[in-house]
């Protein structure tokens, strides 16, 4: 799980996904970005969901082929990356809040 703090720190926290958010609390980073192990997928979406508690304004998700749903105040974007001589295609869903917060916050 690698976690950007502020101010502009970046920071690589080996750790639970299931229990993040206890250990750092509600919207704790601006950004949250995730390359969790495929094989949580299949493990329920209360891990991702308690990773997008701990946004203030973005989740940044590596996912394999499912589809993440986090609610309206959402909104997402997808994005691709190839790695050259290989096979492998690496997708992203970025999601950014659309709540005042966002707005509050930058003014």
């Amino acid at each position: 799980m690698d976690l950007l703090k502020p101010p502009r720190a970046n920071s690589t926290e080996i750790g639970d996904l299931f229990r993040a958010r206890d250990k750092f609390g509600r919207e704790s980073f601006d950004t949250v970005i995730c390359d969790p192990p495929f094989n949580y997928y299949f493990r329920g979406a209360k891990w991702i969901h308690s990773l997008a508690d701990m946004a203030r304004k973005r989740l940044v998700l590596s996912i394999n082929h499912t589809i993440v749903r986090l609610g309206n105040q959402w909104s997402k974007t997808y994005y691709c990356a190839e790695e050259a001589g290989t096979f492998y295609l690496r997708l992203w869903e970025v999601f950014d809040r659309l709540d005042e917060r966002l707005t509050v916050k930058d003014a």
